[in-house]
């Protein structure tokens, strides 16, 4: 499994999970110490770069965890948002190489206004997902925190503004289980939808939707 983002807070989350599922996650940092770490925390291999060519990374993968939202320039009411040709490039390279599978947390927050939603072009690298063919499961959040997970979360095809900023934050950790369980649950499949805290277990929500 190839993660991208794996040294951000959520990614890191992944990382974990990941490992302890069985699964043998890559993913790519900037430095030789921070690879390390990464690779304490559960990634199998860490590739380093610098400008995030990681092209050889992907190869071998079964499929890609992509959190877009992971980027500290992809936050509410910002104009510059999500790396376009990182994500376009990755979709392409995961085709051609035959992976056909991608979970993709989105940059969009389920619980920001309609305008900030729109603001820039954060919402573009859904519609390229949806439209490429890959089977692909989509994940938008409510606004979240370094906290213990509980395991459980509401997920809806839209939480809404107050209804997101009602339940609270969600944890990163439980926003990273949702990520690892969508990617093998066939439910969620080509589906997109919405997490914020909640009371649900994280399968059985997954399920319900």
């Amino acid at each position: 499994m190839f993660v991208f983002g794996g040294g951000e807070d959520i990614g890191e989350h992944v990382l974990k999970q990941l490992a302890h599922k069985g699964h043998e996650p890559v993913t790519v940092a900037e430095t030789k110490n921070r690879a390390e770490g990464l690779k304490k925390m559960g990634a199998a291999d860490v590739m380093i770069t610098r400008d995030y060519n990681f092209v050889e990374a992907i190869k071998g993968s079964e499929a890609i965890i992509y959190l877009a939202e992971a980027s500290v320039t992809s936050g509410e009411n910002k104009n510059i948002l999500v790396d376009h040709k990182a994500i376009i490039k990755t979709v392409e390279e995961a085709q051609q190489l035959g992976i056909n599978r991608i979970v993709y947390l989105s940059a969009v927050l389920a619980d920001e206004s309609d305008e900030s939603k729109s603001t820039g072009a954060k919402h573009e690298p859904e519609e390229l997902i949806r439209r490429d063919g890959i089977v692909h499961t989509i994940i938008r959040t409510t606004h979240a925190e370094a906290k213990p997970g509980k395991g459980m979360v509401k997920a809806v095809r839209e939480v809404g503004v107050n209804a997101g900023k009602k339940a609270g934050d969600l944890a990163f950790e439980d926003i990273a289980a949702v990520l690892v369980e969508a990617l093998e649950n066939e439910n969620v499949f080509s589906k997109t939808f919405e997490i914020t805290a909640g009371n649900t277990p994280i399968r059985e929500a997954l399920q319900a939707l």
